[in-house]
């Protein structure tokens, strides 16, 4: 018989190759709210003459209070809270208080406390309402202590120069005790007022000032300081006095408040 050859069968094509199975990826942990918390004080420590607290609320939005001494420092810890990894806003309620504004301030803050009430703040009230004031006119502050604090009251005047003035206690208003709720006006329109009280007439630096009011449960300072001093020689004193306080104190026995008012001609 005539052999026959037979065609070639196509070889059939090799299979797919399965594909490699990966595994899902793990889902990015979310930052610790400790370690969100412990960075945030990180940038705050560095904040030179500035009071800044950082609250995280369970959505991860944090809240910034309290003040720094200057727009560019405001930036800049803006910026650096919004890179830490975590924090889904930024609630920003900081203040911008210069130096020399800034150092009192802070020396202050540092003792503030969650026990502190309105009903323990002093209270500072200006003869200008609207705390502008044109040089050659004169302050007149009254100062009240708050309802439920009895104790020595201060109250200071700084210039944007860092020059301090003490209305209280001062040569002519030596007694700072105050009762709860109890006023004292501190300075007079003109040298034959009744109170018989300095006469602070307002005169430049233009620009920025403060009246600060302090009060303690206990006399901060054991000598009288100089009537007008500058903030270089008061503040360290003030550091001074606040930290010899004894740890076993209320923690509610200093209240501050202050209030700007803008210097022009």
């Amino acid at each position: 018989p005539t052999p026959t050859i037979s065609q070639p069968q196509p070889a059939s094509p090799p299979p797919e190759p399965k594909p490699v199975a990966r595994p899902e990826p793990a889902p990015e942990a979310s930052p610790d709210p400790d370690t969100i918390r412990a960075q945030v004080a990180g940038l705050i420590s560095d904040l030179d003459c500035a009071d800044a607290a950082a609250r995280l609320s369970e959505d991860n939005t944090l809240y910034l209070d309290g003040f720094v001494s200057s727009t560019e420092v405001l930036q800049r810890l803006q910026g650096a809270v919004s890179e830490i990894a975590g924090i889904e806003k930024v609630n920003n309620r900081l203040d911008v208080q210069p130096w020399p504004f800034c150092a009192l301030l802070s020396a202050l803050q540092q003792r503030r406390t969650a026990a502190m009430t309105p009903e323990l703040l002093p209270r500072i009230d200006l003869n200008n309402t609207d705390l502008r004031y044109r040089t050659g006119e004169k302050l007149v502050v009254t100062a009240t202590a708050g309802s439920d604090f009895e104790g020595y009251l201060y109250v200071d005047y700084i210039d944007s120069d860092g020059s301090v003035v003490h209305l209280l206690p001062s040569p002519r208003q030596q007694d700072n005790r105050l009762g709860p709720g109890q006023a004292i006006v501190l300075g007079a329109l003109d040298a034959s007022d009744a109170s018989g009280d300095f006469v602070y007439e307002i005169q430049p630096p233009l620009g920025p000032g403060m009246v600060v009011a302090f009060a303690s449960r206990h006399q901060l300072m054991p000598t009288t300081r100089p009537h007008v001093e500058t903030t270089g020689d008061y503040v360290p004193a003030l550091k001074a006095a606040l930290g010899a306080r004894s740890p076993g104190e209320p923690p509610a026995d200093l209240a501050s408040t202050f209030t700007a008012i803008d210097i022009y001609e």
